[in-house]
């Protein structure tokens, strides 16, 4: 298996009142910023330090004052990058090329952007060896894959650029938003509809919360072309699948409910629990142990099996008041 750093949320869905929710259904991502687009006859763009939930619907239907026909949002895992409160609202989500910044304290909106895009994964740079970046203001992996998808397009970059990426993008000059998911597979991604009209997120338990219908995951290699209206969703094969898998995906980013390339998040966990268990009892006599515990959230799966497969009690000794995941603030005390 691959461990890869970036670990993002991506939501599309064709009204804000949808976006809004499936969002937060993602957020347990990434909640060091987020960002919203709305791609109309013009793409605006709302980018913010926090979580989505941090600004009222209310607030946001003022942003996006116009008629969009697609939005999509982005949440942010805070493992690398810049820390300033200027920089951070840079790197954010949607990375757009072209557009009128106005800053607004701890958020930016961008008016008439060319492109935009939102990306969960991990470009090296290598990939971007020979193109010409010179533009750029962020030097993330996102903004030279916008860049890239600039220069050539959608197609070449899944057949020259393996990485790690679930990525959509929006173009003016194009009527299709483009969902892209590499020949890797490591970062997720499914497709969804609801109400006639297509759904992307990054888990299925995001689909799940939002009573959107799941139809598949994004194929490996493909690249998805959503219509404006949201009613017909292309897929097109571009380069063979070449699976790999990141065990952080599983066992910590993951929501519990979700299910990645056809294996239960629930199942890995209890096995994995079973699984220490058996190699725990080969250094430690069990007879030492009183009782089994874990530290919230994510062991829990695995600590009831770990419990059984000792012969020992399981007690819940501690809690926390929310589900939030720690480690992913842009601090050591988040």
């Amino acid at each position: 298996m691959t461990e890869v750093r970036a670990h993002c949320g991506i939501y599309l869905a064709h009204t804000l009142d949808e976006l809004y929710p499936g969002l937060n259904s993602v957020s347990h991502r990434g909640r060091e910023a987020f960002g919203i687009a709305g791609i109309g006859d013009r793409i605006d763009v709302l980018k913010a330090v926090g979580t989505p939930d941090s600004f009222s619907l209310k607030t946001l239907n003022r942003i996006f004052d116009r008629l969009y026909h697609t939005f999509i949002g982005h949440v942010r895992y805070a493992t690398t990058g810049r820390k300033e409160l200027e920089e951070m609202l840079q790197d954010a989500h949607p990375i757009t090329i072209e557009g009128d910044v106005h800053k607004r304290d701890d958020h930016l909106v961008i008016r008439d952007c060319r492109i935009v895009g939102v990306h969960n994964g991990q470009v090296n740079n290598e990939y971007f060896e020979g193109f010409d970046f010179g533009k750029l203001t962020t030097g993330t992996d996102t903004e030279k894959l916008l860049y890239l998808y600039d220069q050539i397009k959608e197609k070449e970059i899944m057949k020259r650029v393996p990485g790690s990426y679930t990525i959509i993008i929006a173009d003016r000059g194009r009527s299709d938003i483009i969902v892209m998911r590499d020949r890797t597979g490591i970062k997720p991604g499914v497709l969804g509809k609801k109400a006639g009209r297509f759904v992307v997120a990054s888990e299925d338990s995001a689909l799940t919360d939002q009573k959107v219908q799941f139809i598949e995951e994004l194929r490996p290699g493909w690249v998805y072309y959503i219509s404006a209206d949201g009613t017909k969703a292309k897929p097109i094969k571009i380069i063979n699948a070449e699976p790999r898998h990141c065990f952080f995906e599983w066992n910590y980013i993951a929501r519990v409910e979700s299910t990645l390339s056809d294996l239960q998040v629930r199942r890995l966990r209890r096995a994995l629990g079973v699984k220490l268990a058996e190699e725990f009892m080969e250094e430690v006599n069990p007879n030492e142990i009183d009782y089994v515990t874990f530290l919230p959230e994510c062991p829990e799966e695995a600590a009831i099996p770990f419990a059984e497969r000792l012969g020992k009690e399981y007690i819940e000794v501690f809690y926390k008041r929310d589900k939030e995941r720690s480690f992913q603030g842009s601090n050591k005390s988040d």
